[in-house]
C-alpha cells in the first residue's frame, strides 16, 4: 500500500468515526459545530 493510499484509508476511517459520533451524540448540527470550534 502506498503512502497516499494509507493516508486515504486513515481519512476514511476518521470520517466514519466522525459520522458515528455525530449520529450518537444526540446534538443538533448547530450544537456539535460549536463544540468542534470551541472545544
Amino acid at each position: 500500500m502506498s503512502q497516499l493510499q494509507t493516508i486515504e484509508a486513515i481519512e476514511k476511517r476518521l470520517w466514519s468515526a466522525v459520522d458515528l459520533l455525530r449520529v450518537n451524540s444526540g446534538l443538533a448540527s448547530n450544537e456539535y459545530q460549536q463544540q468542534a470550534v470551541h472545544g
